[in-house]
């Protein structure tokens, strides 16, 4: 009786909170979607403008990359320095047990700043790679 009970008052629950959040959505038909496209594409070939600014996109990436480096770095500071007092503070088995979470701590920050180092050289090899084009230079080319 009771796990009758308490089916019957989740299921009464679960359609009260169905039926009281309306679902309401943004979403236009596939013409609307075709139409736009069309207009933006159209759009950049009248206005002759640059619609993607590269310097933009730089700066916003080199300030990305610096702020998530800097949290990144302050965290394993701020781990690094509340392993350490443990292990100066801590007794022979909680000396054991920091060396435990210390393989942890320093794998983290292996992949932390391994990863970093892999963006940093990534992005300095596509920009050595591919030299920056204005807009008008590749679509000229893409329409000869």
């Amino acid at each position: 009786m009771l796990k009758l009970f308490k089916i019957m008052s989740f299921t009464i629950i679960f359609l009260i909170s169905m039926l009281t959040f309306n679902n309401i959505t943004y979403a236009e038909s596939i013409q609307d979607i075709i139409l736009n496209g069309d207009k933006f594409v159209n759009s950049r070939n009248d206005s002759k403008t640059k619609i993607f600014d590269t310097e933009k996109q730089k700066e916003g990436v080199s300030e990305l990359y610096y702020i998530t480096l800097g949290v990144g770095i302050f965290v394993a500071i701020v781990i690094g320095i509340a392993l350490g007092i443990q292990f100066i503070i801590a007794g022979a088995e909680g000396k054991a047990k920091i060396k435990e979470t210390l393989i942890p701590y320093i794998v983290g920050c292996i992949v932390v700043f391994g990863g970093f180092g892999i963006w940093s050289i990534t992005r300095k090899v596509t920009q050595y790679a591919f030299p920056q084009q204005t807009i008008q230079e590749t679509t000229s080319e893409t329409q000869k």
